[in-house]
């Protein structure tokens, strides 16, 4: 398989009516969108997703009046990766939702990362990350159990919305609170449904949001840390380099150095 196109923040002003490409084409929704399906038309959110067949037509328009926002990705397979897919059991003609979008996050990060290989190495990437990506869809959409986890559904939206806006992530005494809980009970919970604790989920979403800013603007270090929702830069610096073993500066480094 290989990636023809890649936008990782797609944006529409305008409904989309029956556009069709000679590729694959997998969608990700970051925005609420109306899709019509074989003459019925579904309500799909943040976290929702579409495989489209070559020449299946895109009918799309937003549920809120808001512009459409979605990742992008076409592609080109051969008879016997049609067949991979299939054999995966990710449908063609029905959206799927995703168990967590972190997860998928983590690996369209990795095919932008992946437009910096050598040319020689760039298909290889490129076949690489779509197979994690069409496994990651396969195994969420057929995972059940991390629903049954007590109050799964409001820790979903919570951990949605610190990955969204980390620098306000809630307190933990207001999430437990708001649910009834104790704090001992919210981690356990948390750490149940997503394998990983609040608070790391906090730390990682902040220091994705640094490289972000790293790798599109000029910002000092000491700026970024702040619109990071950190108070101390040192404290930033420190949980950074744990995360990315290097330093913000030497990240924007060596980011610029490979776009070079």
């Amino acid at each position: 398989m290989k990636i023809t196109e890649f936008n990782a923040d797609e944006r529409r002003y305008s409904a989309i009516k029956g556009e069709a490409f000679p590729e694959m084409r997998l969608l990700l929704f970051s925005s609420p969108v109306m899709m019509h399906f074989d003459d019925t038309e579904k309500l799909l959110g943040t976290g929702c997703g579409a495989l489209l067949l070559p020449n299946d037509p895109l009918y799309l328009s937003s549920a809120d009046g808001t512009e459409l926002r979605f990742v992008s990705i076409r592609f080109t397979a051969t008879a016997s990766e049609l067949k991979y897919i299939a054999n995966l059991g990710i449908n063609t003609d029905a959206p799927f939702r995703l168990r967590d979008n972190v997860v998928m996050g983590n690996i369209l990060e990795l095919i932008r990362l992946g437009s910096f290989c050598s040319q020689k190495n760039r298909d290889d990437f490129s076949d690489c990350a779509l197979r994690m990506i069409l496994i990651s869809i396969s195994e969420q959409t057929k995972y059940r159990d991390a629903a049954r986890v007590p109050h799964y559904f409001k820790l979903h939206t919570l951990r949605d919305n610190v990955y969204a806006d980390p620098c306000h992530a809630r307190s933990i005494d207001d999430i437990c609170n708001e649910l009834n809980i104790s704090r001992t009970y919210f981690h356990r919970i948390y750490t149940a449904a997503f394998g990983t604790s609040y608070l790391q989920d906090i730390i990682s979403s902040r220091v994705r949001l640094a490289k972000d800013l790293l790798r599109t603007t000029s910002m000092s270090v000491s700026l970024i840390a702040e619109e990071c929702g950190y108070v101390s830069d040192s404290y930033f610096m420190r949980q950074f380099r744990q995360l990315e073993g290097c330093t913000p500066t030497e990240y924007r480094r060596s980011y610029t150095a490979e776009r070079d």
